[in-house]
């Protein structure tokens, strides 16, 4: 697992994307448009400019987490990482390119 303090010396691109907030709806967009590309890394909980969100709350993050995953049609395999920017707690979820179509349930 890449550092986030190395993630954030990149840009977001189709590979990166940043989001300081947790929002299931955000989450699930992004992980589909990764798994139906190249795969890609979601850091959650600080913004790209090294900026933090609001503070993660790990039941916060764990219902986000599986709403999203409910979202997502099939479910996208995605697996997460726990690090630490500057006394933060930061999450990144990797989503590896997928074989499968993947959609929301609202058939975008």
């Amino acid at each position: 697992m890449p550092s986030t303090r190395m993630l954030l010396r990149q840009q977001p691109s189709l590979t990166l994307e940043f989001l300081p907030e947790v929002d299931a709806g955000r989450i699930a967009e992004t992980i589909v448009a990764f798994a139906n590309t190249e795969g890609g890394t979601l850091v959650i909980g600080i913004d790209a400019a090294g900026q933090p969100g609001s503070r993660l709350v790990d039941e916060d993050l764990e219902g986000a987490l599986q709403m999203a995953s409910r979202m997502c049609k099939p479910p996208v395999p995605a697996k997460w990482d726990r690090d630490e920017v500057s006394g933060l707690d930061i999450i990144q979820l990797h989503v590896p390119k997928s074989s499968d179509a993947h959609m929301l349930t609202d058939g975008r």
